[in-house]
């Protein structure tokens, strides 16, 4: 999920880069909502999202479907950042533009984030607030530009390396762009309303070690579970001996590590073949979906030596 964006750096300043350089944003390559078309109503639906360099300056945009907004109603929308290669997020640059014929940008912050989550901003603390004209000096809208899935799109374009060096920020990598959402009463730290990327839940995998041994053999049978973005929760693992999965005959459950692993062990003198499934629940069902238990996820044949 993590697409190219590139360095935050303070120095940028010291070689001229300013908060104008943002008119001169490159070209972007968009990632369009993998959800498609109109996955969520009004104000809330994100289209596409993208980021840049151009001569050392990075830049982050992205697409609202609405062109128009009435009343009070604002669009709003966060870019998430990893900086340090786990997947969850520590930076987010958040926007509002409303519609004011044409569509204007209200404000931006860009918060720090505490590394807790892949979707959101956990615990976000606000580094760097611009509103009205000052905001406008770091990123420009484009109002009807070329839409994503229909003919017109709102587009903002953000020159972050500008930002990040009024913040102080220097730890920015490449390839830091995990997602842009949206999220009621634009509290980052929220249940998002729209992603561009799927946020997906974790997914176990299994292995297991083939069975050795002698005349009178006891063959030991392994399964281990690893579960994306550190998972934390227990994994109940079952091993059977039908390929319907009725006939359990053994079951265990493991507390994930620090890493997001679980494995566990038994031993047979029985021949034959069986069957694990295993089954992940986070210990905060807010962070993740649990992995569907599937028949047959590991299956391990133990054949009795033949004794001369």
């Amino acid at each position: 999920m993590k697409k190219l964006i590139a360095i935050f750096a303070a120095c940028m300043l010291l070689t001229g880069v300013t908060a104008s350089a943002v008119l001169a944003a490159p070209s972007f390559t968009f990632t369009v909502d993998d959800q498609g078309a109109n996955d969520e109503p009004g104000q809330k639906d994100l289209t596409a999202q993208s980021s840049a360099s151009d001569a050392g300056v990075f830049y982050t945009a992205w697409k609202w479907d609405d062109t128009a907004w009435s009343g009070n109603n604002t669009g709003d929308g966060c870019s998430l950042f990893d900086t340090d290669g786990d997947g969850l997020t520590n930076y987010a640059l958040c926007a509002t533009v409303s519609k004011k014929n044409p569509v204007v940008l209200n404000s931006f912050v860009l918060y720090s984030c505490s590394d807790g989550r892949a979707d959101r901003c956990t615990n976000p603390q606000a580094l760097v607030t611009k509103v009205g004209a000052a905001a406008a000096s770091y990123c420009t809208i484009t109002d009807k530009a070329a839409g994503s899935f229909d003919a017109q799109d709102t587009l903002i374009v953000c020159n972050i390396s500008a930002i990040a060096a009024e913040a102080g920020i220097t730890v920015f990598g490449t390839g830091t762009l995990l997602n842009t959402c949206s999220y009621p009463s634009r509290e980052p730290n929220s249940d998002p309303s729209d992603c561009v990327l799927t946020v997906q839940p974790p997914t176990v995998t299994s292995t297991s070690t083939t069975p050795g041994g002698s005349a009178t053999f006891s063959a030991t049978l392994t399964d281990s579970a690893s579960v994306s973005n550190n998972g934390q929760g227990n994994v109940t693992f079952h091993l059977y001996s039908d390929s319907t999965c009725t006939t359990e005959v053994f079951s265990a459950t493991v507390a994930t590590d620090a890493a997001g692993a679980a494995s566990t062990s038994t031993t047979t003198t029985v021949a034959g073949t069986y069957y694990w499934t295993a089954h992940f629940e986070p210990t905060d069902p807010t962070a993740f979906d649990a992995s569907d238990s599937v028949c047959g996820s590991e299956v391990i044949t133990v054949t009795a030596p033949t004794v001369s």
